[in-house]
């Protein structure tokens, strides 16, 4: 019998997940019209959610928000290095609005360290924090093209383009995550932000339509806007 080499093809079962890797849902519900008349009923039990990592052994952190779109009222960020854990979440979310709300719209991602940006290392510390005021978030897909340039030069692009927002002087506190959906969503990524003010936030987002990774973007929306119940 031959022994295995050094260099043998390990199993699937073999190859360990980066223990870095974390899971966030994003959930829109809107509220039935028949309903608004229970608004004291409908903040109570949104507020709840927000102490599902103590129930639910395995979630990371949830928020809640009161959305400024026409089409949701309530966005729920929740995360876990699990996705079963975040779908038993979201039993509980369903479960105890489901008789007032309905799931316009969700976005499930993954974060991973970037090939372009050394990552902090205290992901997690930083989604148990208290949140800012305001979440931002939206899907996000690039031109095949992108993918079929070389690293080096996709980095040098990608480099213009982190330097910009970074170097912005309305810039300050914004809390970015940019996350993964390569054929787990509709979309590529999933870009989630937590501001203090929305106008600063347009104001840097204005600069970046200016550097040339915009020319890759093919998908931006539906761009989801809440205002924290916390």
């Amino acid at each position: 019998m031959a022994e295995h080499g050094a260099n043998e093809k390990k199993s699937y079962s073999e190859i360990n997940e980066d223990k870095d890797v974390i899971y966030m849902q994003v959930l829109c519900l809107k509220i039935r019209e028949r309903h608004w008349k229970n608004k004291d009923e409908i903040i109570r039990i949104f507020k709840e959610f927000i102490t599902l990592p103590h129930e639910i052994n395995g979630i990371i952190h949830t928020k809640v928000y009161k959305s400024l779109r026409y089409d949701s009222d309530f966005i729920i960020w929740l995360s876990s290095r699990n996705p079963s854990t975040i779908r038993e979440a979201m039993d509980i979310i369903y479960s105890k609005s489901g008789h007032l709300a309905k799931s316009t719209f969700s976005m499930l991602s993954i974060y991973v360290k970037s090939p372009y940006l050394k990552n902090a290392t205290h992901i997690e510390e930083d989604l148990k924090k208290k949140g800012l005021k305001y979440f931002v978030g939206y899907p996000m897909s690039k031109d095949p093209e992108w993918y079929l340039m070389d690293y080096d030069t996709r980095k040098k692009i990608m480099d213009e383009h982190i330097k910009t927002a970074m170097t912005h002087p309305m810039n300050q506190g914004i809390q970015s995550y940019t996350t993964y959906s390569f054929s787990i969503a509709d979309q590529e990524f999933a870009v989630l932000y937590e501001v203090d003010s929305l106008y600063r936030w347009m104001k840097v987002a204005e600069s970046l339509r200016e550097v040339k990774a915009r020319k890759w973007i093919t998908k931006e929306e539906p761009i989801l806007i809440g205002v924290s119940v916390d």
